[in-house]
């Protein structure tokens, strides 16, 4: 019983359900908060290269001249997905998110936000510098307190509401007439959109080679 109690605290308690793929047999449900820590530890790490992962299937090592060129792309694919999986805008077959179960980006970004904020103070309040702390364990609590404070997303989601009228209100009111878009900023996007899709169109051309036919 003790071990149980041990566990409950050093884990959240989150029921996955998990497809057991020998022979498509069935599906079976763990709950994280009875799994040994180490364990759990495993099972976050494990999910956490999947998801940093992601996609690098079209980054091929032939598209680029030298081998640093071609690690820095794959490195900033990960990063990309990183930023994605912090911000809540990755999506996952199978997932609630998946299925249109989502919140928009900016809603998320404000809960957690929101859910930092708390964070910080909690370890203010315990004696912490937070500047001598990263950011990611940060973020990872963050994380966690939302699946246990849904209401900071409603909180979120009335405010980005509640500003979004003002601003819709107040848009008569405002000025704008000052502002222009900015050349060099114009320049920098247009040569982003011209290399994304010169990358694109070369992960086209090596995957319209296709594999080599074995003679019969």
């Amino acid at each position: 019983m003790t071990d149980t109690v041990v566990a409950q605290e050093a884990n959240p308690s989150t029921v996955l359900t998990v497809s057991v793929s020998k022979g498509r047999s069935g599906e079976i449900e763990v709950d994280t908060a009875k799994v040994a820590e180490y364990i759990y530890i495993n099972m976050l790490k494990e999910g956490a290269k999947t998801h940093v992962n992601k996609g690098m299937t079209k980054i091929n090592k032939g598209d680029y001249k030298t081998l640093g060129e071609f690690q820095a792309a794959v490195m900033a694919k990960a990063n990309e997905n990183l930023k994605a999986m912090y911000e809540g805008t990755m999506v996952i077959r199978g997932s609630a998110k998946a299925k249109g179960d989502k919140h928009p980006a900016e809603v998320m970004t404000l809960a957690r936000n929101f859910a930092r904020a708390i964070v910080k103070a909690e370890l203010k309040k315990k004696g912490f510098k937070i500047s001598l702390i990263k950011s990611a364990q940060i973020t990872k609590s963050a994380n966690i307190l939302l699946q246990q404070r849904p209401e900071l997303v409603t909180k979120a989601a009335a405010q980005i509401a509640a500003e979004a009228e003002e601003a819709e209100a107040a848009g008569s009111s405002v000025d704008i007439s000052g502002i222009q878009e900015d050349p060099e900023l114009k320049a920098k996007a247009a040569k982003a959109k011209a290399d994304k899709q010169l990358s694109a169109a070369k992960a086209g051309k090596v995957a319209g080679r296709g594999r080599p036919q074995l003679n019969a």
